[in-house]
């Protein structure tokens, strides 16, 4: 196998060329550059691409490198090592292959490891595509684990269809904001981008979200300047006001809902079911196959049961866990409890993982 890892900041053209090779169904914006790029400008890692090609196969995965001195309990302790992470939401590895095989993908990560070996890279950690089926074939090869159930709108009925088969109590929400004039449409400038940022800080704050889930002014701007027409703000107005948002993204295939907010003085009004069935009539007029709404910010929270009763289709959430320099992750996990203390069981890499508060969590 041809393998290769490229900076994407360096040689985005060359990795979008390869994204652009493969079979059309299979490309998404969470395995375009600009997606990856995100967050390398958020400051969480390096953005790259390893590129595996070979006769019939061509294997593709966007990651971000970090610098384990990084990691305040580590410091020089971890100088010149590394670890990968899958970018924020759901991408992990892309493979088009012309049959059934899993050779193609065991030589890829047979290349990605001795990649990872030479580069001091201690661990990896991947959030897989819910649309895709790479984690199953990955599962001799790595550790992977079924975490929860994402939602998914499938676009195919028709919008009375699409109607009929939400939840009554949805659709009597939809009917309540509709009858309180609500509105849906797309918006392009400066002043909605900057309202929707407004909603949905307050949205997370109201939610007492984990801090991961909060994003500053220049995330947005660099969201809008690097994917371009793959997003789109859907704008929920009473009048003149916008009072909800959802922040979409789409591919030829797929669109998902990335973020949204909504307004506390006007949530009687039901400005969300409004917002996910314009976003369902969005994304069909797009060409969208489906709509992937997500999951909740917990497991079986408030807002993953409000998504279910708007599509009866279900993805999985799975997560990929690799340790390639097993001395060097028990060293650094050894310092890191030891300078923490005591740290949440389970969490992957387990140098990273957060103190135990005192309640036990």
């Amino acid at each position: 196998m041809d393998f290769r890892v490229i900076a994407l900041d360096e040689e985005r053209d060359l990795w979008d060329s390869a994204l652009g090779a493969i079979r059309p169904g299979l490309r998404d914006v969470y395995f375009e550059s600009g997606y990856v790029l995100l967050w390398q400008r958020r400051g969480d890692g390096r953005a790259y691409g390893a590129i595996g090609t070979e006769p019939g196969a061509t294997v593709l995965y966007p990651f971000l490198a970090r610098e384990l001195r990084d990691v305040p309990s580590l410091g020089d302790a971890a100088d010149g090592l590394l670890d990968l992470t899958t970018a924020y939401g759901y991408g992990g590895i892309l493979a088009d292959l012309s049959s059934d095989e899993t050779a193609p993908l065991e030589r890829f990560r047979a290349a990605l490891g001795a990649w990872c070996e030479e580069q001091g890279v201690v661990s990896e950690f991947l959030r897989f595509h819910p649309f895709l089926d790479t984690h199953r074939r990955l599962r001799p090869l790595l550790e992977v684990v079924d975490v929860s159930e994402t939602v998914i709108c499938d676009l195919a009925p028709e919008p009375e269809q699409l109607l009929a088969s939400m939840d009554p109590a949805h659709r009597r929400g939809l009917r309540k904001a509709q009858r309180a004039g609500l509105v849906v449409r797309p918006e392009i400038g400066d002043e909605a981008y900057d309202r929707f940022r407004e909603l949905y800080t307050e949205t997370m704050t109201r939610r007492e979200a984990l801090a991961s889930y909060f994003f500053d002014e220049a995330y947005f701007r660099d969201f809008r300047r690097l994917l371009g027409d793959r997003q789109s703000l859907l704008g929920v107005f009473l009048g003149d006001e916008m009072v909800a948002g959802g922040l979409m993204m789409r591919s030829q295939r797929w669109a998902h809902y990335h973020l949204g907010g909504s307004s506390a003085l006007h949530l009687d009004l039901r400005p969300n079911n409004i917002l996910f069935y314009e976003a369902m009539l969005w994304a069909r007029r797009h060409g969208a196959e489906a709509l992937h709404l997500g999951g909740g910010y917990r497991k079986d929270d408030e807002l993953l049961r409000f998504k279910r009763g708007f599509g009866a289709g279900r993805g999985t959430f799975a997560i990929g866990r690799a340790v390639h320099r097993r001395p060097d992750y028990e060293r650094l996990t050894a310092l890191h409890r030891e300078r923490v203390g005591p740290t949440v069981e389970g969490y992957f890499p387990a140098y990273r993982a957060p103190a135990m508060t005192n309640d036990g969590r």
